[in-house]
């Protein structure tokens, strides 16, 4: 196995662009790849062992925690693929392309009974402890050659018997019939063998002690302590379903139930193989099935996974976001998670059918890369994948931080809508970012390249409005990340940017303020009163605030209102000592954050700044929580300002005091922006990443393993 930095740190190097969107995802644990030669087809877990089966014949034990193999069973013939695997506490059970039923000690690995277990090698002579078995027309004979008198005819076959063999007690004989029988090696009475003759066993379900085989042709029934045929009376337990392949099975309670490449998912009673309802709204073979509480969720090649209502087979959902032909699904409390032919593995809430979070990072540590999901299984703390191709074994856990690393430069700005983040870098890129698991749904390259980055970023509704270095502002659809007009009109750097209604505010180097039309990209208006760059801008209503960055001993280190309509001054504020980075609005109040290390809050009609101060004898509010090195961004929500600064910091305000209420300090670099959306503060930084801060506490967010 090569040697994969399967960590945390090498989870969250998001460098793909996919099909991401909402909710907890989990982050990698351990990877046991090529366990088996080639493709793994099954896995299933029970207790602390995970079992697999694959097409290189072997079923394995591996441990849930460390991803060391236990034991490696090797029963079915040579050659045979194993195409499914069960498991109870003591028991797992195998479905092989032998044709046969095998179930191994879970401890040990050591292979218990057969059911079905046929050698091909049929003889015309078997000589076996000094009786020699042999076949003629219809007849099977056992001659007893050491005078003991063991000889034998069984006459039960009504075709011509076409090879025996000896296996153990019993002696099995074979017509043209394709009809086996199982005689006893002593007596010579014998009956026909049940099991599958009519094709490939695809999949293996266990209802307490019962075990479900399902057949291209047939579903069959044993006893999970015996290996025997489970009897309905005088016949055996077995399922034929009139048209259609069969190609999986999940068995619940007093149910069985069947998905098939006719496009169909039946229901059959468990217990005397009769067929209760058959579900038909699929377009394409249905792959795979689980059942859990009272729903029945098919996956299938129609690239839909849908939810059925186990006793009355009514749709309660479809879910068509995969974009490929799924070939696995499985629930664990409430949650649905599905793997097919695109790699992905994603996760579904089990009652509504609303996508939750997409997973492919185990792609980038398979040779082939990208490869097919070909099962799932999951427990309360882990989901463990089996995929195609590389032969490997995924197994996804732990709760992990909410950190985005895709930039490859400083992240200058961020914003958020609804559940996506979108960050602004030097490295050039605007980009999407899911806001529940950090992972990147795109990629935005359209600013010049030959110029430092893009600065600014805002959204409103479904646009998403940047500012770069090449002196443009751009319009980006928010869902594609596609490029909707671009505006010129600035002649410097485009540092800031707010979005109101139907209009964009930007600042820029060129020491303007200008009014876009958000639909068409054409200029409104233009305030020049600044004498210096304006960095900061925010918009509240029929006024627009902006912030400039004078040096410390030069003018205009102010704030000023501005007519949201006409582009006039209304007032300015010169209360700070040194550049003003930027400006963020909430009622009648405006907050300022200064190069100055103060955030100022400031009277938004009059321009006046506000009283209280940290329970110091002024009148006025002023947080100077951060270091002399100075402020970059502030946003306000609620009854918090937050505040990022080149200390490395993001800061919470109490907005009527001006008390800090928590500090987070997780940053390696300057913090240059922050976004606040429902509980959550998006920061970005110089040392190139977003990070997720509980808007309550300041801690870093951790992401829930599985949404359990």
């Amino acid at each position: 196995m090569r040697n994969k930095a399967i960590c945390l740190a090498a989870f969250l190097m998001l460098s793909f662009n996919s099909h991401l969107y909402a909710s907890a995802v989990p982050s990698a644990k351990w990877s046991a790849e090529w366990a088996h030669k080639s493709t793994v087809y099954s896995v299933t877990v029970k207790g602390d062992r995970v079992y697999t089966s694959g097409d290189d014949g072997t079923v394995r034990a591996i441990d849930t925690k460390t991803g060391a193999e236990k034991w490696v069973f090797r029963g079915h013939e040579d050659g045979t693929q194993i195409a499914a695997v069960a498991a109870t506490s003591d028991l797992v059970f195998t479905a092989g392309h032998d044709q046969t039923i095998r179930v191994i000690d879970a401890e040990t690995g050591e292979e218990a009974w057969v059911f079905g277990g046929i050698p091909d090698d049929f003889q015309d002579d078997v000589l076996e402890d000094g009786v020699a078995y042999s076949f003629s027309d219809q007849d099977v004979h056992a001659n007893d050659i050491t005078g003991s008198e063991r000889g034998w005819v069984f006459d039960g076959h009504d075709a011509e018997v076409t090879g025996v063999t000896v296996k153990q007690d019993t002696v099995y004989s074979i017509d043209k019939n394709d009809n086996i029988y199982a005689i006893d090696i002593k007596s010579g009475d014998g009956s026909k063998h049940e099991s599958h003759t009519d094709g490939i066993l695809r999949d293996i379900a266990v209802i307490d002690d019962t075990v479900y085989s399902a057949c291209r042709e047939t579903v069959r029934a044993i006893d999970a302590s015996s290996g025997t045929a489970v009897r309905t009376g005088d016949d055996a337990w077995v399922y034929e379903p009139e048209t259609g392949r069969i190609r999986s099975v999940a068995a619940q309670g007093d149910t069985v139930y069947v998905g098939s490449t006719d496009n169909t998912l039946r229901a059959i009673d468990a217990e005397t193989g009769a067929e209760q309802w058959v579900f038909e709204e699929h377009f394409g073979a249905v792959r795979d099935i689980t059942v859990e509480g009272d729903t029945v969720y098919s996956a299938s090649s129609d690239e839909t996974v849908r939810a059925v209502d186990a006793n009355t087979a009514e749709e309660k959902w479809k879910y068509a976001g995969y974009g490929a032909s799924i070939r696995a699904v499985e629930t664990n409390n409430g949650t649905a998670y599905i793997g097919g032919s695109n790699g992905e593995i994603q996760a579904i809430d089990a009652k509504t059918g609303e996508y939750l979070w997409g997973y492919a990072e185990h792609a980038e540590y398979t040779e082939s890369g990208v490869t097919w999901i070909t099962d799932i299984a999951v427990t309360d703390d882990a989901l463990f994948a089996a995929g195609d191709d590389d032969g490997w074994i995924w197994a996804l856990t732990g709760d992990w931080e909410w950190v985005f690393e895709g930039h490859t430069d400083r992240v200058r700005g961020v914003a958020v809508e609804g559940d996506t983040v979108y960050s602004a870098s030097a490295d050039n890129t605007l980009r999407a970012i899911d806001v529940y698991t950090g992972l990147q749904k795109w990629v935005f390259e359209g600013h010049d390249r030959s110029r430092s980055g893009v600065w600014a970023v805002a959204v409103e509704g479904n646009t998403v409005y940047s500012g770069g270095d090449d002196d443009t502002v751009r319009a980006i659809d928010a869902e594609t990340g596609e490029e909707q007009w671009v505006f010129e009109g600035h002649t410097d750097s485009v540092r800031g940017v707010a979005v109101e209604g139907s209009t964009v505010y930007s600042g820029g180097d060129d020491d303007t303020v200008r009014a876009i039309d958000a639909e068409t990209g054409e200029e409104q208006w233009v305030f020049d009163g600044h004498e210096r760059r304006v960095y900061g801008v925010a918009v509240e209503g029929d006024t627009v605030y902006s912030a400039s960055v004078a040096p410390s001993l030069g003018p205009d280190k102010n704030v000023r209102a501005i007519d949201a309509e006409t582009g006039e001054e209304q007032w300015v504020f010169e209360g700070h000592d040194s550049r003003v980075y930027d400006v963020a609005v909430e009622g009648d109040t405006v907050y300022s954050a200064s190069w100055d290390g103060t955030v100022r809050a400031i009277d938004a009609e009059t321009g006046d700044q506000e009283r209280v101060f940290d329970g110091h004898d002024s009148r006025e509010w002023v947080f100077d929580g951060h270091d002399s090195r100075g402020m970059r961004h502030v946003v306000v929500e609620g009854d918090i300002v937050y505040s990022a600064g080149d200390d490395d910091t993001v800061r919470a305000i109490d907005v009527y005091t001006g008390l800090q209420r928590w500090v987070f300090e997780g940053h390696d670099d300057d913090v240059s922006s922050v976004a606040v959306e429902g509980d959550t503060v998006y920061s970005a930084s110089a040392d190139g990443t977003v990070r997720a801060i509980d808007a309550e506490t300041g801690i870093l967010k951790i992401v829930p393993r599985i949404s359990f």
